[in-house]
């Protein structure tokens, strides 16, 4: 996959659903990108890896031709 094949657009999701709306769409064949950093969180005297969105409710798709919005809302209706 050739990033630049793509036209991108920028989907809002719903606080925090970034990478389930990312994961969701990747399921259903379409190119996605969810800007993450990946941090460490302490819980109970376990330290554990996590990631958190670095641009919190976005996550952003690509389509080769113009987009089938109706498809994408099936997908994920929660996206705006």
């Amino acid at each position: 996959m050739n990033l630049s094949d793509y036209t991108w657009h920028a989907l809002f999701c719903p606080p925090n659903q970034e990478l389930a709306t990312g994961h969701e769409l990747s399921k259903r064949g379409f190119p996605i990108i969810v800007p993450a950093e990946k941090g460490w969180k302490d819980r109970n005297g376990h330290t554990r890896e996590v990631y958190r969105a670095a641009m919190p409710r976005y996550v952003f798709t690509g389509f080769r031709e113009s987009p089938n919005w109706e498809l994408l809302r099936q997908a994920v209706p929660q996206a705006q």
